[in-house]
C-alpha cells in the first residue's frame, strides 16, 4: 500500500486546504483513492499532509495487490478539484531468498 507524506508552504491567514489522493492501477482505473490529513506543522509557514493512518489500516484489509507495475497517483484540491502533483509509482517483485554461507 502506498503512504504519501509532503510538506507545503502556506499562509495561516489564509484558506487551508484539503487535499485527495487517488491512486490507479496499471490499466488507468481508480484503485482507490483516500482523503490526506493535515499532521501539524513542519516548519513555520509549512502544513504536514499524510496518508490517515486509521484510513491505511481499512484499505490494507480491503485494497492490497500483489500486482507489479506502473501505478500512477494524484493529489488534488478536494473542493476544487485542482491537480497539486501527479506521478507514478513503480511495483516489482523481490527475491526473499536467504543466502547462506
Amino acid at each position: 500500500m502506498p503512504v504519501i507524506r509532503f510538506d507545503m508552504d502556506y499562509d495561516p491567514n489564509k484558506f487551508s486546504p484539503e487535499y485527495v489522493a487517488e491512486y490507479f492501477n496499471p490499466d488507468g482505473s481508480l484503485w482507490f483513492s483516500e482523503d490526506l490529513r493535515k499532521a501539524g506543522r513542519a516548519a513555520d509557514m509549512q502544513i504536514l499532509f499524510e496518508s490517515n493512518s486509521d484510513t491505511t489500516r481499512e484499505l490494507r484489509d480491503t485494497k492490497s495487490s500483489i500486482a507489479t507495475g506502473a501505478y500512477g497517483f494524484k493529489i488534488s484540491e478536494k473542493s476544487t478539484k485542482e491537480n497539486l502533483f501527479q506521478g507514478n509509482l513503480r511495483s516489482a517483485n523481490f527475491s526473499r531468498a536467504v543466502t547462506r554461507m
